[in-house]
């Protein structure tokens, strides 16, 4: 006789925690959007060149018969690729510097295909604007089923 089993694997977080998790990725969502939060580095990307290296390129270079300046970490830190990529950054700097509003931190919550779908048909039959209050009763309904852990 020979036995078989079936294993099925899916990779969904339990359905206890999917609300936080959209909530959580909303607010994440919203914070980035606002540029709040984490602040890159805009210094230069690379080390300079040693003595001995640049000693090389300029000694190369002589070689070849140029006759320009010689090549300098200066040099290679304001090339035009790095001097463009500094200006971008500082424009974005002073754009976000020039917004003086508060900040509104109230997390803007995606709606997926299917709640949107489930929001215009649920509207269509009872009416604009009483999705939200639906939700809200339909969330509250499954908190409660939600299973609890015994204080014994």
């Amino acid at each position: 006789m020979s036995k078989s089993s079936k294993t099925e694997q899916t990779n969904e977080p339990p359905s206890w925690a999917k609300p936080l998790l959209k909530e959580a990725a909303a607010e994440g969502m919203d914070l980035y959007k606002r540029g709040i939060g984490y602040t890159p580095y805009t210094g230069p990307t690379r080390t300079g060149f040693s003595d001995v290296s640049l000693g090389g390129m300029n000694d190369a270079l002589k070689a070849t018969g140029y006759t320009g300046p010689a090549v300098s970490n200066e040099t290679w830190q304001n090339a035009p690729g790095i001097a463009e990529a500094r200006q971008a950054i500082e424009a974005l700097k002073a754009k976000r510097a020039e917004q003086t509003s508060p900040r509104d931190l109230t997390p803007q919550v995606v709606e997926g295909p299917n709640e949107k779908r489930e929001r215009l048909l649920w509207e269509a039959r009872h009416g604009e604007g009483t999705w939200a209050a639906e939700k809200a009763r339909r969330e509250d309904e499954a908190y409660k089923r939600q299973p609890r852990m015994s204080g014994r």
